[in-house]
């Protein structure tokens, strides 16, 4: 979905009939093909091939060779194709119109590098408990494991690993020492400011990270209601808090 404005701007150009209607699933799949071809780590000859059975798959075999042979094309063509598709800003940036628009009217010489930014994969950020310990700490049992981290400047309990890990190789994790959280996030309950003997509702709260937060810098609360209108994901929060206490 990132690439979604590209993808559709190289694919407009790659059918013979672009404003024709077309079958929904199949233009799905030529779009999941054109990604991996862009952006995906599969090797293209399986990329391509494995679009072209997935057609068959999905009870298209007449497309397969349509498949195959807008895929090849691109192979073939690619710098001309995405130069035609990047003519259109919302493609070349991988953003929504309005949004560059915005971007330029409030930071007209950094617009660009905003939205180049926006593309770039997260980098892993964890949430420390502050119950358990300070951030210096925990990032020095980090680097006995192995692990580099960088602290933030504006969230305290936030770090920023090097490399995303599985959380299971975090020291502490299934202790409840630290939680893996964005550092924007973590923002949101030192805004709030709870404190001692308040009452607090998180509305909205699946999967819990921001309630979990809550409880660690405020112990003190007299209420805190995490609740959240998909009752699967709820089963997150209860496990967040279990894993915290």
């Amino acid at each position: 979905m990132r690439w979604y404005p590209e993808l559709e701007g190289c694919l407009a150009r790659l059918l013979d009939r672009p404003g024709a209607k077309q079958d929904a699933e199949l233009r799905a799949l030529l779009l999941v093909g054109l990604y991996q071809l862009l952006h995906g780590a599969t090797p293209e000859h399986a990329a391509v091939s494995e679009t072209v059975e997935a057609a068959r798959a999905l009870g298209r075999p007449r497309a397969a060779g349509l498949v195959n042979a807008i895929l090849r094309r691109f192979q073939r063509e690619r710098a001309e194709i995405l130069a035609a598709a990047h003519g259109n800003r919302a493609a070349k940036y991988a953003h929504p119109a309005w949004m560059l628009d915005a971007f330029a009217r409030d930071w007209p010489e950094r617009w660009e590098s905003i939205a180049a930014a926006g593309n770039v994969e997260p980098p892993m950020w964890l949430r420390v408990n502050a119950r358990r310990g300070g951030r210096d700490a925990y990032r020095v049992r980090l680097a006995d494991a192995g692990l580099a981290a960088e602290a933030c400047d504006f969230a305290p309990e936030a770090l920023r690993l090097a490399e995303p890990v599985d959380v299971h190789a975090l020291p502490g994790f299934a202790d409840g020492d630290v939680s893996v959280q964005d550092a924007a996030a973590q923002l949101a309950p030192r805004f709030l400011g709870a404190g001692p003997g308040m009452r607090v509702l998180d509305a909205c709260a699946a999967p819990g990270g921001k309630a979990c937060h809550i409880a660690e810098l405020e112990p003190g609360l007299a209420e805190l209601i995490a609740l959240d209108v998909d009752a699967a994901r709820a089963t997150r929060i209860e496990s967040n808090l279990a894993r915290l206490e």
